[in-house]
């Protein structure tokens, strides 16, 4: 038997897994309101697929899925701090999901929603494509 493909194979199960490819992660993201059984803010991350869009905890544990195909409208709004909203339908509930961001990450965190849902084909209403910032 030849060492070398045992050694290789050693090696790949020794190194750490890597998000899935396609995926963006958020940090320090703060859950705020919006999603039924959740009450208090909540510290984690957004991360983001072509599938859907995830809220975990710190713990990196799921506290929110949004299929990107229930995803209805998404927006930014930044004053003080950065705010992002995603709305969406699924079959027993609506909603409309309220995260706070690092400053200056909000729109950013849109667009990359807005373009994993192009991804799919899925439809980006008009109207949550824009950021609005206050005082303007």
């Amino acid at each position: 038997m030849r060492p070398l493909p045992a050694v290789i194979a050693i090696i790949l199960a020794a190194l750490p897994a890597h998000p899935a490819l396609g995926q963006d992660r958020i940090p320090k993201v703060e859950y705020q309101a919006g999603h039924a059984g959740m009450e208090k803010k909540v510290k984690g991350s957004l991360v983001i697929s072509n599938d859907e869009v995830q809220f975990r905890d710190q713990k990196d544990s799921t506290r929110i899925t949004m299929p990107m195909t229930s995803i209805t409208g998404v927006s930014s709004r930044v004053d003080q701090e950065g705010l992002v909203r995603v709305a969406y339908e699924a079959v027993d509930t609506a909603e409309g999901v309220t995260f706070k961001t690092q400053k200056n990450v909000s729109a950013g965190a849109v667009a990359k929603i807005q373009s994993h849902m192009k991804q799919l084909w899925v439809a980006v209403a008009p109207d949550s494509t824009a950021a609005s910032i206050a005082g303007r």
